[in-house]
């Protein structure tokens, strides 16, 4: 760990972006680039201590992971995301049966203070003859995100 921070390489990771509000650490091994770990600050205007997301890539998975500082170097994990259902990518004219719910992604945007939602409907018979109607996407205001949506170009 302290290699990788003294010097932006150890082993097979290497620290390929570093600013004030993000770290992404990508693994340089010749058998798995796909993986990398990617920090994000978001600030806070009612709190000096921001809040910590982690995203984990690997070839088959992203997570995101949340988390508050409490003090003495103690951090929680938490979950400050708006709740997003399945129906929100489609108008309200198309009828979802089930729920998929578990098959939302929230991943990190280009954007600095934007979290993307994106529903993954690959291999999901209910959504042959469906298509997503809404783009959706996270905005922190410093407070809080606010669910911003968008029709599908």
């Amino acid at each position: 760990k302290l290699k990788l921070i003294q010097i932006r390489k150890a082993d097979v990771w290497q620290i390929v972006k570093r600013n004030r509000t993000q770290i992404i650490v990508q693994n340089t091994g010749s058998e798995v680039k796909d993986n990398r770990l990617t920090l994000r600050l978001f600030y806070r205007k009612d709190n000096i201590n921001p809040y910590l997301f982690i995203q984990t890539e690997n070839a088959k998975n992203v997570s995101l992971e949340i988390f508050e500082y409490i003090s003495k170097g103690k951090v929680k994990k938490i979950n400050i995301l708006p709740t997003v259902k399945t129906k929100d990518f489609f108008d309200s004219k198309t009828e979802i049966k089930g729920n998929y719910d578990q098959n939302i992604t929230y991943l990190f945007d280009k954007k600095p203070n934007v979290i993307s939602v994106h529903l993954n409907t690959w291999m999901q018979k209910e959504f042959e003859n469906k298509k997503v109607k809404y783009e959706i996407y996270l905005l922190w205001n410093g407070r809080e995100f606010e669910v911003m949506k968008s029709k599908v170009k």
